[in-house]
């Protein structure tokens, strides 16, 4: 896993948080009150090798230099599901949650037992500490608590909105693939593809104003039992290590459901050189609902198989996918992490962030190839009459997230 700065944080790290961190939690039985927690608990617990110590910590967190807070306080999760500490709601805080029962996400200390309720009372206590501090407006309360900074694990490019206020989106409005200032924007507006950058497969689409996320125009896909119907864009890779990031406003009109008993369904996938396999933004239709999932059909040796793991967010009680409305979908994928992400309308999913490690596959690495296309439009796998259909719009590709503003 590569190095984040403080603020792009891919897991919530919080003490003893990391798999192989050395010692075992103060005991709180052994204090009258509650220990200086960054001195006394932090410093005990977290600062082993590989974990988050100064001079190399893991993922950027450094749990040893002075002024903990400084790199808690108002700071976002990954996703900007919650803040690390949240002077405004300390019960919210996800240093504190991640601890009690983990919102999103894994329970920290991973895979360890649950820490003894009067330690996670301990760390409440502390993070309302700065609540205190805001309120009463004290000199050593940290001043931007309530002004988190955009998560840089994003790679965000400079003013970029990655808000989840969907009302900014802009839906209904003129095109602004004009000014997006990406590496790839299609808002079909021309009315035609551009063959110079897509090749249609299978059933080809057509481009209409029936519905549209902005502009005039939008991609049409409508397949008649199972089958393939895309675009695929080749223009924006070149098959070397890399991360990039997708957007688009998708439109499902119909998806899989009775008479059928279970379907499998791609409607974004990437693929390129080192290894097999397309790495899929997908679905499943069981027990009635259609989930959003991620995954790969590599079932080369030494490969992950063919697996899909379902949208399980939020926990436990995760959302249909709607039809009848625009939806923004973002993705990243990293081939020199052999990471992955996804994002639902500017909100990320942690149940479908894969790693080489963490996946659904069959305990090989789970390894992404060098991308040399992704594309755009629907699949589905088993036997059908169904008449699926959807529409796509404003499809951006870039090396920075992109967010839905754009």
């Amino acid at each position: 896993m590569g190095r984040f700065g403080v603020a792009g944080w891919v897991v919530v790290a919080t003490c003893a948080a990391l798999v192989g961190c050395p010692g075992e939690l103060v005991d709180p039985a052994r204090f009258t009150a509650c220990p200086d927690v960054p001195k006394l608990v932090f410093a005990k617990d977290c600062l082993g090798s590989g974990c988050h110590g100064k001079g190399d910590p893991s993922v950027g967190l450094d749990l040893e230099s002075p002024d903990v807070a400084s790199r808690l306080v108002g700071k976002k999760t990954i996703g900007g599901l919650a803040l690390l500490i949240d002077p405004q709601a300390p019960e919210s805080s996800a240093i504190y949650t991640k601890l009690t029962g983990a919102p999103f996400g894994s329970r920290m200390p991973l895979n360890k037992p649950q820490l003894q309720p009067e330690t996670q009372q301990c760390v409440l206590d502390w993070i309302k500490t700065f609540s205190s501090k805001a309120k009463d407006g004290s000199a050593d309360a940290v001043s931007d608590a309530f002004v988190p900074p955009t998560d840089a694990s994003d790679s965000s490019a400079p003013g970029r909105d990655l808000t989840t206020d969907t009302t900014k989106f802009g839906l209904g409005g003129t095109s602004k693939c004009g000014t997006a200032n990406v590496q790839l924007c299609e808002d079909f507006e021309t009315g035609t593809l551009d063959t110079k950058t897509w090749t249609v497969v299978g059933t080809a689409p057509t481009i209409d104003g029936a519905q549209v996320a902005r502009g005039q125009k939008a991609l049409h896909i409508l397949q008649n039992g199972n089958g393939a119907s895309y675009i695929r864009e080749s223009k924006t890779f070149n098959g070397a290590p890399a991360k990039y990031f997708g957007r688009a406003f998708v439109h499902f009109a119909t998806l899989a459901g009775p008479p059928m008993n279970y379907a499998h369904w791609t409607f974004i996938a990437a693929s390129g050189n080192k290894v097999a396999g397309e790495i899929r933004l997908s679905g499943q239709y069981q027990n009635g609902k259609n989930l959003f999932g991620v995954g790969t059909d590599n079932g080369s040796v030494g490969g992950t198989g063919d697996w899909t793991t379902s949208d399980n967010d939020p926990k436990n009680n995760p959302a249909a996918v709607p039809t009848n409305q625009w939806l923004c979908i973002e993705w990243m994928h990293d081939s020199i992490a052999n990471e992955t992400r996804f994002y639902w309308d500017a909100v990320e999913h942690p149940s479908l962030h894969t790693t080489k490690t963490i996946n659904g596959g069959n305990g090989n690495p789970y390894i992404l190839p060098d991308f040399t296309n992704v594309w755009l439009g629907w699949q589905e796998y088993q036997t059908s009459n169904i008449a699926f259909e959807m529409w796509l719009d404003e499809v951006a590709i870039d090396p920075a997230r992109i967010g839905c503003v754009l």
